[in-house]
């Protein structure tokens, strides 16, 4: 993992002074008027697809962006079931394991104590018939879920597509391999074994990726990931003969948009005399996240502090985590309408996040207007451009962390940033551009 001794350095990436990086091209989306006449009436018939994914939007990011796709393919007029293992009742979610539940998940608790963790494909029995009758099956998020084999045995039957999230389809269970090459190669010894999801003693990660590279082998699914940094790991492994195809998660522009800030924060509850900083995560306490880097930055900084507002779960922490700083903590938000408010309520969003493959959060703020300062992290610097719409530094750089923070807080910079930010992800991030290239990819998956 990145930190005060293992920083990793990107080309273009502000050290302490003043260099800019130059802004990455991105993804081109369509314009953005409302949702149901943002895209234009298909004139093929209307598809049958099932999406396949851990949870809803009460799970992380990954399922998240799956809940969003089902319902964008459904406004658009097209048959589409979410089978996830939990989430909330709505009328297109179906249950992934149903009555076995108890079962299913009992024998994945055991493979995994075992060493082989989500290896059996005890879902697949259900799933294959359930799955029988869509033109394409879309799976997301996996792990703890569900079993790598199981989109490759789905994809005998019927167009398969999968989107990785993270990077444990190619690695041997990691979600990233952080420093270590063995992903290139072969898997094993692993460093990560123990930390979850590799809660294990037992380390058959070398064989699993072996048996990974096998599956991808059989070019029968097609690969997706959500940033250019993705899709250059995902080669890197070796496993791919077709490279992924790259689509970007999408933001809802017209939830995720500016408010009148000082008003928003009266509404709030929040200051409105000082600068107000935003971090925000799943789970604030998990170290990948970042948190202890943000927090360590806030405090570098020279009085008067600004205010902390924390967006998440506290896990493990306590709120003494944030001690001596102001702040205030509001939980986990699900509702994407409430996240909005706070998040537009905020001057500048601070990202350390040591691993990521996109950065919903980031995106989702610099649709509200609220530039980004952090990690030049995975496929964060393809969202924000280096002086432009926030401010890059090299991963694990406090240092620079808070240099950075400081440049944005002065002056108009919230301002004029927020509007390049705002901007950018309306032109290039927004929900009609995600769903025109999944449709155009499903379309030529079925031959079309």
């Amino acid at each position: 993992m990145a930190g005060p001794g293992r920083v990793s350095r990107r080309p273009g990436v502000e050290e302490s002074g003043e260099n800019r990086a130059r802004p990455s091209p991105g993804f081109q989306a369509a314009p953005s008027p409302k949702l149901r006449r943002r895209a234009a009436p298909n004139a093929m018939r209307p598809l049958s697809i099932a999406i396949v994914s851990k949870a809803d939007d009460t799970g992380g990011g990954a399922s998240r962006v799956a809940a969003e796709l089902a319902r964008l393919l459904i406004a658009d007029g097209h048959r589409v079931h979410h089978w996830r293992a939990f989430g909330r009742p709505e009328p297109h979610a179906r249950d992934l394991y149903g009555s076995f539940a108890l079962p299913i998940r009992a024998v994945r608790k055991l493979a995994r104590l075992s060493g082989w963790p989500d290896w059996p494909p005890v879902e697949y029995p259900l799933l294959a018939r359930r799955l029988a009758d869509y033109d394409v099956v879309h799976f997301h998020d996996l792990t703890t879920a569900l079993s790598p084999l199981t989109p490759s045995l789905v994809a005998r039957r019927k167009p398969v597509a999968w989107t990785f999230h993270d990077c444990s389809p190619f690695t041997g269970g990691c979600l990233y391999p952080l420093d270590c090459p063995k992903f290139k190669s072969r898997c094993g010894p692993c460093p990560q074994l123990g930390a979850w999801p590799l809660d294990t003693r037992f380390d058959f990660t070398g064989p699993i990726h072996a048996l990974k590279r096998r599956l991808f082998a059989e070019n029968t699914i097609r690969a997706v990931v959500p940033s250019r940094w993705s899709r250059e790991m995902a080669v890197a492994s070796g496993m791919f003969a077709r490279p992924p195809e790259v689509i970007p998660n999408g933001i809802d522009t017209d939830v995720f948009r500016p408010f009148d800030r000082q008003a928003l924060r009266r509404e709030l509850g929040l200051p409105d005399d000082r600068r107000i900083v935003l971090i925000a995560a799943y789970d604030l306490s998990y170290p990948n996240k970042g948190a202890a880097f943000a927090l360590e930055a806030l405090r570098r900084l020279d009085e008067p502090a600004p205010f902390l507002l924390a967006v998440g779960g506290l896990g493990r922490w306590t709120e003494a985590a944030f001690s001596p700083l102001a702040f205030r903590h509001v939980g986990f938000l699900a509702d994407d309408r409430e996240k909005a408010r706070w998040f537009a309520a905020a001057d500048v969003a601070l990202n350390a996040s040591l691993t990521d493959t996109f950065s919903l959060v980031t995106a989702e703020a610099m649709a509200c207007g609220t530039p980004t300062v952090g990690f030049a992290t995975g496929g964060i610097p393809e969202l924000v451009e280096h002086g432009v719409s926030g401010w890059m530094v090299p991963t694990g750089d406090a240092a620079a962390l808070s240099h950075g923070l400081a440049r944005a807080l002065a002056g108009d910079a919230p301002k004029h940033w927020g509007e390049a930010a705002r901007a950018r992800i309306v032109e290039r991030f927004s929900h009609p551009g995600f769903l025109a290239a999944h449709l155009s990819l499903y379309r030529e998956m079925m031959g079309r």
